[in-house]
């Protein structure tokens, strides 16, 4: 591919020299390469000026590479074969996906009073924090409204992780939920034990004849679960605060996780010790501009 020789002053000396050997015949198609290590070969063709990239015809000098891993496992196992002296892992926490960069040949360290020197920055891997899949399902209720029938059976969904009510209780409580969806919820009322008390009321038929029946659910003022938020993290404690609201005689619930930022924390810092241990560099919180 033909470029022209880039302006600007870390070019102008090379791109004298050129013109200083194209005009005194020198140059007539040979191999050149820059001094720097990170240049690729490229002939000067006199014809044009032009400057072209001969760099397929030859064996690489460098990796580049920068491949993406699900999990820290593999992560850390490619960087700790990888990785060099200067090698750096940064944690970018403050994204949509959280991950984690190690920049495999980033620049040298300063030593003894002189400056680093220059790396190629063009080896990478990239850990992203992949949430599990039953993270993103308390996510996806967390703090919004559902009605008695989504509530049933998220709850039947999220069964094996909720620690809080015990699974009997738990279970009684997605099977009255269940069997008193066609009935009238009229109040609440707080109970000295912390729960709820949902009034209801309900039609029932005996004998040809419908009677109106009051009833209550009682229902927990919190849930836990036990979660691990991303791939290769151990299981959280995830408490939520279990709200209701009674409109046109339906219910519905909302869960407030308590303190969701501080469990999310403590899932990555637990990922970035595991990256220490296992790589023997300590991520550096932050990301490249």
């Amino acid at each position: 591919m033909a470029n022209e020789i880039p302006s600007g002053p870390a070019n102008s000396g090379l791109k004298e020299a050129i013109h200083f050997l194209l005009e005194r015949g020198e140059v007539t198609g040979q191999a050149l390469q820059l001094s720097r290590r990170d240049s690729d070969p490229f002939l000067v063709l006199p014809v044009g000026y032009r400057i072209e990239c001969v760099a397929g015809l030859f064996p690489p000098r460098l990796i580049k590479e920068n491949i993406t891993f699900r999990d820290a496992d593999s992560f850390c196992r490619y960087v700790s074969v990888q990785k060099t002296p200067d090698s750096l892992v940064l944690a970018g926490w403050n994204t949509e996906v959280p991950h984690f960069l190690a920049v495999l040949d980033y620049h040298g360290r300063a030593r003894d009073g002189q400056p680093g020197k220059p790396g190629e920055c063009r080896h990478a891997a990239t850990l992203q924090c992949q949430p599990t899949w039953e993270w993103q399902r308390w996510l996806a209720v967390n703090a919004k409204g559902q009605t008695q029938v989504e509530f049933v059976q998220w709850l039947e969904e999220m069964q094996g992780c909720i620690l809080s009510p015990p699974g009997a209780e738990l279970l009684e409580l997605i099977q009255t939920l269940e069997g008193k969806s066609n009935v009238r919820f009229s109040s609440a009322i707080r109970l000295q034990n912390g729960r709820s008390a949902l009034q209801y009321e309900e039609d029932v038929e005996l004998r040809g004849v419908v009677n109106t029946e009051p009833g209550r659910i009682e229902v927990p003022a919190q849930i836990e679960a036990g979660i691990a938020p991303y791939l290769g993290c151990q299981p959280y404690s995830v408490p939520a605060r279990l709200r209701y609201r009674i409109e046109g005689r339906k219910v519905t619930f909302t869960l407030q996780t308590i303190r969701l930022d501080r469990i999310q924390r403590d899932a990555l810092n637990s990922l970035s010790a595991q990256v220490e241990a296992k790589t023997g560099i300590k991520p550096l919180l932050g990301s490249r501009g």
